[in-house]
């Protein structure tokens, strides 16, 4: 990932099956009722700007996490939702039931029309520019934007975003096209150093971010707030959202839990989640997820503590397979926290 670039195949859920997994992306043509009006992705306002891309959250009562979206838009009332594979029923069944009644939004599931390649790297520009005319340049085209663009004669939703902490965009496409955008990145990108990587790589690199994922780090059982999440949480304006009043009393007080990275001395074994984390022989915590991050060489988690013990650099114990391992406590990530190799 340091010299090279890397490429992830996302294919809808008839698509090509080469790496990856299925990507859901959801369609929606709406009069902004369903994300302004009707709760969905409240906590963090849609995307104002044309082209704009933003991740939001559904909520529920008590501020937890029903659900993550991120969220594109296309035109006036017309937004592109994207949400994680394993969701697709999930969140179509959470959408369908904020539908109005007079039919005013229209909802198209649109994953098997869709898929993904997934272009990141520091040699990511320089392979697409190969097959583009688009202007790539941070001026142009800059980190959480979106456009229409041809890449080898296909016409692509390009969404400059990266769930691994790299330079990098989306390349949304018809799934027909597939096969042959795939093989026109990877010819091109042999000069360039271009890799094929899986999902198990991409939790690795995103852990090392301190990306929270869906579902194992973020979900019910903790509010938004407790999640870390606070600027995707928007508390101080007029708007209302389900869980904001729950989440206006979490802010209100002093913080029970926090989720924090823990750096681990492991001699080979790396968490996977659920493993408890104690201070001084006590259980204070639990792991949700975990890897051995490649770029920074050090076995990594994300963990849920309670609040009192989340101070950076804290000394910490994981039992990891019946093994008491020491632990450093990280507040950020522990690669790249000013992003700017996102940005670059």
């Amino acid at each position: 990932m340091h010299g090279d670039a890397a490429v992830v195949l996302q294919p809808g859920a008839r698509g090509v099956k080469t790496i990856g997994a299925t990507a859901h992306c959801v369609t929606a043509e709406l009069d902004e009722g369903l994300i302004i009006e009707q709760g969905m992705g409240r906590a963090n306002p849609a995307p104002r700007k044309m082209g704009g891309v933003a991740l939001t959250h559904a909520l529920d009562d008590t501020g937890g996490v029903r659900s993550e979206f991120k969220l594109t838009r296309l035109a006036d009332g017309h937004f592109y939702v994207i949400s994680a594979a394993a969701a697709e029923d999930h969140d179509h069944d959470l959408l369908r039931a904020l539908l109005p009644a007079d039919g005013s939004v229209r909802l198209q599931r649109a994953t098997r029309e869709w898929g993904t390649i997934f272009l990141t790297g520091p040699n990511a520009r320089n392979v697409l520019s190969e097959l583009t005319r688009a202007d790539l340049s941070n001026t142009a085209f800059p980190w959480l934007f979106a456009q229409t663009i041809e890449v080898a004669g296909f016409e692509v939703r390009a969404l400059r975003v990266s769930f691994v902490g790299e330079l990098g965009w989306e390349l949304h496409h018809r799934t027909q096209d597939q096969a042959a955008l795939y093989v026109a990145l990877i010819e091109v990108g042999a000069d360039h150093g271009l890799r094929c990587i899986g999902l198990r790589a991409m939790d690795c690199l995103r852990i090392e971010k301190f990306y929270r994922n869906w579902r194992s780090d973020l979900n019910t059982e903790y509010s938004l707030l407790e999640s870390g999440m606070q600027r995707f949480c928007q508390l101080g304006d007029d708007r209302d959202f389900r869980g904001k009043a729950a989440l206006l009393a979490l802010a209100a007080s002093p913080p029970k839990r926090s989720m924090v990275c823990l750096e681990i001395n492991s001699p080979g074994a790396h968490a996977i989640g659920s493993e408890p984390v104690l201070a001084a022989g006590k259980i204070i915590g639990i792991t949700t997820s975990g890897a051995f991050g490649m770029r920074v060489g050090k076995s990594l988690a994300l963990a849920y503590v309670e609040a009192e013990f989340a101070v950076d650099g804290q000394a910490l114990e994981v039992d990891l397979l019946g093994q008491r391992l020491s632990a450093t406590m990280h507040l950020a990530p522990v690669y790249d926290p000013k992003n700017a190799r996102l940005k670059s």
